[in-house]
C-alpha cells in the first residue's frame, strides 16, 4: 500500500509537469507565430527559412494528404485539388 501511494504521488507529479510543459509549448508557439507574422514582409528568404525550421518539426507526405508537425502538434492537411501528381492546398 505504501509503495502504491509513492507511485501514485510520482505519477501525479509527472502529469502536472507534462501539463505545464504543454502549456509552455502552446504559449511559445503563439508568441513565435505572432512574431513571424509581424516580421514576415521584412524578412529575407534565409530568415524565413530559418523561422519556418524553428516552427515546423516535420512534414510527412502521403498520397492525397500531408501531415505537418508544428511544435509537436500534428495537423493532417488534405488538398483542395488533387490532380494526380500535384496536390494544391
Amino acid at each position: 500500500m505504501e509503495k502504491e501511494k509513492i507511485l501514485m504521488d510520482k505519477l501525479e507529479q509527472i502529469e502536472a509537469q507534462s501539463s505545464t510543459r504543454d502549456l509552455e509549448n502552446a504559449e511559445l508557439m503563439i508568441t513565435t507565430a505572432a512574431a513571424m507574422r509581424e516580421d514576415w514582409a521584412n524578412m529575407t528568404g534565409a530568415e524565413k527559412k530559418l523561422a519556418l525550421r524553428q516552427v515546423i518539426k516535420r512534414i510527412e507526405v502521403y498520397p492525397g494528404k500531408i501531415i505537418v508537425d508544428l511544435f509537436g502538434l500534428k495537423k493532417e492537411i488534405t488538398p483542395k485539388i488533387d490532380s494526380g501528381a500535384t496536390l494544391l492546398f
